[in-house]
């Protein structure tokens, strides 16, 4: 809006000689061309932004189809190591799991100590 304001009174002063219906055409014309540089900024940012979740989107799938090799101890020895490879969905469904055993397990426990 402070476009469309500074571009009035441009306007104005640049038409000071001419008559007053003159000014107004020139001032709708100025605020439709503002108006409409307003609507394609806003699209630009609508597209800007639908590429960054794109982006986003490309990004997370890239993660998640990596592979990635961890290496635990192998209960018994001291030296021992397995080395288990797996992608990072494979790993994070692997947690979940994980931590949906032992919240089962412990509220079982604390149900039964009532």
């Amino acid at each position: 809006m402070k476009v469309a304001a500074i571009a009035i009174a441009a306007v104005f002063a640049a038409t000071a000689g001419t008559s007053l219906a003159q000014n107004a055409e020139d001032s709708e014309r100025v605020l439709d061309e503002v108006e409409t540089t307003e609507t394609l900024q806003s699209s630009g940012k609508d597209r800007i932004r639908g590429a960054g979740e794109e982006i986003a989107a490309n990004e997370d799938r890239a993660w998640r189809e990596q592979i990635t090799c961890k290496t635990r101890p192998v209960t018994g020895s001291r030296i021992a190591k397995e080395r288990t490879c797996r992608t990072n969905a494979q790993w994070q469904a692997q947690q979940q799991e994980n931590q949906r055993s032992m919240r089962n397990t412990t509220m079982g426990q604390s149900g039964s100590n009532q």
